[in-house]
C-alpha cells in the first residue's frame, strides 16, 4: 500500500514540474500571449565597454548616479595601476635575476631541479582533485530496521 501512495506522490510531482517547465518556454507563452502575432528578430545593441565593478556590497546601497560616478573613478584610475603593477613586475623580475647571479652553477642547477619537482607535484595535484567516485552498494529499494541494542548485519 506504501508503495502505491509513493508512486502516486512521485508521479503526481513530475508531473506538476513538466507542466510548470513547459508553460515557462518561451516559444509556449508567446503563442498563448499573442496567437495572431509573428515573433520578429530583434537587432541586437553593440555591447558597451566593460564599465568595471563595484566594490564589495556596494551594490545594496548605492544608486544609479553614485555607480556611474564609481565607475568613471574606476576608468580614470585603472591605467595608472595597470602601469605601476608592469613595473612592479618588471622589478620583480630584475630582482630574481640578480638573486640567481649570486648562486653557483651547481646551485642554479639544483634549483632548476627543484622547480621541476614542484611543478610535477603541482600538476598531479590537480589531476588527483578531480571528484573521486564514490562505490556504494546498489540500492535494492529495501530498508532494514535493526532494533536497538543489536549491531548491525555485516
Amino acid at each position: 500500500m506504501r508503495s502505491i501512495f509513493r508512486s502516486v506522490f512521485i508521479l503526481t510531482g513530475v508531473v506538476c514540474c513538466t507542466l510548470f517547465t513547459v508553460s515557462q518556454l518561451p516559444a509556449f507563452s508567446q503563442a498563448q500571449d499573442s496567437p495572431d502575432k509573428t515573433v520578429e528578430k530583434t537587432e541586437t545593441k553593440p555591447r558597451k565597454a566593460p564599465r568595471g565593478r563595484l566594490p564589495n556590497f556596494y551594490t545594496q546601497v548605492v544608486n544609479g548616479e553614485q555607480r556611474e560616478t564609481i565607475y568613471n573613478i574606476q576608468s580614470k584610475f585603472t591605467p595608472q595601476i595597470e602601469k605601476l603593477e608592469a613595473e612592479i613586475e618588471a622589478l620583480k623580475a630584475k630582482m630574481n635575476e640578480e638573486v640567481e647571479k649570486v648562486l653557483t652553477p651547481e646551485q642554479k642547477k639544483r634549483v632548476d631541479d627543484l622547480r621541476a619537482e614542484a611543478e610535477a607535484k603541482r600538476k598531479e595535484a590537480a589531476k588527483s582533485k578531480e571528484p573521486p567516485t564514490e562505490k556504494r552498494p546498489p540500492d535494492t529499494g529495501k530498508t532494514q530496521t535493526i532494533p536497538p541494542g543489536e549491531k548491525k548485519p555485516e
